[in-house]
């Protein structure tokens, strides 16, 4: 009998490897803006920008698991 794969099983591995990926990433994230109150830049607009690409990010995939947060 010939080995069939169900592509639900491939696609939610795939799905744990991207969040695996998210977690480290933001983990990064993190560490690189531990010293945020030391930015000798006036008027740092970075901060907020990440803020809101963050928040995005959990509204897209909330809305993708019909999650509303």
């Amino acid at each position: 009998m010939e080995n069939l794969q169900c592509p639900v099983i491939i696609i939610s591995e795939e799905v744990i490897q991207d969040s695996a990926k998210l977690r480290q990433s933001l983990y990064r994230l993190g560490k690189a803006l531990a010293g945020w109150e030391m930015c000798p830049q006036i008027n740092c607009q970075l901060q907020a920008k990440i803020n809101a690409q963050v928040e995005e990010a959990i509204r897209s995939v909330s809305g993708e698991w019909k999650i509303y947060a």
